[in-house]
């Protein structure tokens, strides 16, 4: 804690507003970072404008698993778009969001320049993203634009009622997947109205998040760059009780003194 009472939070950046767009806290909030598996949130976007069936099978190829990480998901496995868009956002799933972006009817270039387009359109200063899964350490952004790009992904109904799902199972044409939410807040006391998060190593922990306050307001807060994925959430619980109970009640200097 600072002298003032801010926290001093061990993250290469944080960001939080209210609804209103109001900075509750910041700690370099114009940085660009990588921003690993955030980036699925613009990927949701993306595929969202394509109008997708979500009744449509799409069949896994090898190189959709290839290089994805810890994902469940096998080659040749059968799986309908609104299973693989809920293991995209929900459990960050590399394979999924690769199907996906496959079999929207754009080719990859076009998707990735779409991608860019919607960061654009959105005014995300410093956003540019090379690939739809944030496995790239170029898919980068600010943390206030990450803010913002949260609350755009959360005003569609599909993508909110996604993220604030703790599991999700489904059956492919082979066997039965169990998601399991990788926002740990949604199993704390906050009441989580969207989030995602984020890993790799040039990135760190990432985490996007938005809840409600016990007065109604919702927040929406960003961490950056934390060195586990414990810190991840134990700052970032740290930063909203601190902003609950302080920063939407006092006019004080959301700015975080530099260490």
């Amino acid at each position: 804690i600072t002298p003032y009472g801010i926290p001093r939070l061990h993250v290469k950046a944080a960001y939080v507003e209210d609804a209103s767009g109001q900075v509750l806290f910041q700690k370099n909030p114009e940085r660009v970072y990588p921003i690993a598996s955030l980036t699925k949130l613009v990927s949701a976007l993306v595929l969202l404008d394509t109008q997708p069936d979500w009744d449509r099978i799409v069949e896994i190829l090898p190189e959709d698993v290839r290089n994805s990480s810890k994902t469940h998901i096998r080659a040749h496995e059968e799986i309908a778009v609104r299973d693989l868009i809920h293991a995209s956002l929900m459990s960050s799933d590399n394979c999924a969001t690769k199907a996906l972006a496959r079999t929207c009817g754009l080719d990859r270039s076009e998707f990735v320049r779409r991608m860019n387009v919607k960061a654009d359109s959105l005014g995300l200063t410093g956003a540019h993203f090379v690939e739809p899964t944030g496995l790239d350490q170029e898919n980068v952004a600010t943390a206030q634009a990450v803010a913002k790009l949260l609350r755009t992904a959360a005003s569609n109904t599909i993508v909110s009622t996604i993220m604030q799902k703790e599991q999700y199972t489904f059956t492919s044409d082979r066997r039965l997947h169990l998601l399991i939410n990788t926002n740990r807040l949604l199993r704390s006391k906050y009441r989580v109205t969207a989030g995602k998060t984020g890993f790799i190593q040039e990135a760190g922990y990432c985490l996007a998040t938005n809840i409600q306050a016990p007065t109604g307001t919702e927040i929406t807060a960003v961490i950056l760059g934390a060195p586990s994925n414990a810190l991840r959430f134990a700052e970032a619980k740290r930063i909203l009780d601190w902003t609950v109970r302080f920063a939407l009640h006092r006019d004080i200097d959301p700015t975080e003194e530099s260490e």
